[in-house]
């Protein structure tokens, strides 16, 4: 809200303000660190997500793997990739993470992963077929290679419910494969 109505500095004294009241506020340290990043400051980024980087919540894994890639610092981007996969890749662990771990694997695009992704995708639904299964279901199609499957699975999800932000920049750029830029816009 202040960030919205004031701007990011006047935000990021709130958020100075909330961590010197509480000094492990996670929330309040992940929005600095994502103050930081918008500003490009990688190593102050990288410095506040070290904070409060924990196995509960392995997407900072990624996000600190991203500053360290924009720091140069390949080996430990590679490092926290391999946490973030540590972390998620155990089949106990596809019920709580099993759409980020679809997300990561459609996005890397190695040697199995778009099939890994799509089974993952497929079972997301199964356990909960929501909005955003249905939308991941979509993108797995979609950095396939599939924009036809991509936009049925689209249109399932916006079938399910009222569209996120990122369910219409997906379906956007799915319109866009599938060579319609008007629907796509």
């Amino acid at each position: 809200l202040v960030h919205r109505e004031r701007g990011p500095d006047a935000a990021g004294r709130v958020l100075d303000r909330a961590v010197s009241v509480q000094p492990g506020y996670r929330g309040a340290v992940e929005h600095m660190a994502e103050l930081a990043a918008v500003r490009n400051d990688w190593i102050a980024a990288y410095r506040l997500y070290r904070r409060i980087a924990v196995d509960a919540h392995p997407d900072l894994y990624l996000r600190l793997a991203e500053m360290a890639g924009r720091l140069g610092r390949e080996e430990e981007r590679g490092q926290w990739e391999r946490r973030f996969l540590h972390v998620v890749s155990h089949p106990d662990q596809e019920a709580l993470f099993g759409a980020e771990l679809a997300l990561f694997l459609a996005e890397r695009n190695g040697p199995g992963d778009g099939a890994t992704a799509l089974a993952i995708a497929e079972r997301e639904i199964a356990r909960r077929p929501t909005i955003e299964s249905f939308d991941l279901l979509a993108w797995v199609h979609y950095r396939r290679g599939e924009p036809e499957a991509a936009l049925a699975a689209s249109d399932r999800a916006l079938a399910a419910g009222s569209p996120s932000p990122a369910l219409e920049y997906h379906r956007g750029r799915i319109l866009q494969a599938l060579g319609r830029p008007a629907e796509a816009e």
